[in-house]
């Protein structure tokens, strides 16, 4: 049957009865090293300013030996693989930072690239323009030259 903190034994239960003959109530430890663990308590048990019974007897019995060496392998095991996954996080983040260090470097090569690209198109364009801007000049002396030829042609016809 379960019980929850505080509750005070019937008389006809199995809860000790305290040195001071009061009944016993079953509270809940909560410091780090007996978290969670039950035990008997005077109904006058410590009170905050330590006055009081102090009457405890842990409601499950003590852990064996073996059962101790057990706790103790596993708690080994759990700070191993703590550490393991300490360690695979760590190589996970050098990891990142080898990638994102790679991808500025190729992001900064890229916008070289880029701009000497921009560079040479713009060089392109001024070229064109002046090509074009000679050809149609071109175009205009050899149009006025053959306006010329031909009108100079006509005045030596008619001298």
């Amino acid at each position: 049957m379960e019980h929850s903190e505080g509750e005070v034994c019937d008389s006809g239960s199995s809860y000790p009865i305290c040195k001071c003959g009061s009944k016993t109530v079953i509270k809940t430890a909560s410091t780090s090293k007996n978290y969670g663990k039950r035990f008997y308590a005077c109904v006058n048990y410590l009170n905050e300013q330590n006055r009081g019974c102090n009457y405890f007897k842990w409601v499950e019995p003590e852990i064996c030996v073996c059962g101790d060496r057990v706790m103790s392998m596993l708690m080994e095991w759990q700070n191993e693989l703590k550490s393991e996954r300490a360690m695979e996080i760590f190589k996970c983040k050098l990891e990142l930072a080898e990638y994102k260090s790679k991808i500025e470097v190729d992001a900064a090569n890229f916008e070289i690239k880029l701009q000497r690209v921009e560079t040479e198109y713009r060089w392109m364009q001024l070229k064109f323009r002046v090509a074009l801007a000679s050809f149609w000049c071109l175009v205009v002396v050899l149009m006025c030259f053959r306006f010329s030829n031909g009108l100079a042609t006509r005045l030596m016809l008619s001298s």
